[in-house]
């Protein structure tokens, strides 16, 4: 997750002193169906943002456990 260069930001959650979760911030094409989104990951949030009836903004948040 880290290594990839389409994340805008990357948190880092910790538990106990360890860490926990990495969570990424990414943009996501316009054009892009919002099922095919939902299927891509089992733990994510999606923000998406209309002006004027069109989408004009989708950004969606990956969460991955370390183990």
């Amino acid at each position: 997750m880290t290594r990839n260069q389409k994340f805008q930001s990357l948190r880092i959650v910790k538990r106990d002193g360890r860490i926990d979760m990495i969570e990424g911030v990414e943009r996501i094409e316009d054009r892009t169906k919002i099922v095919d989104i939902l299927k891509q990951h089992d733990y994510q949030n999606i923000e998406i943002k209309q002006s004027d009836g069109r989408i004009v903004l989708i950004n969606r948040t990956v969460k991955t456990k370390v183990k």
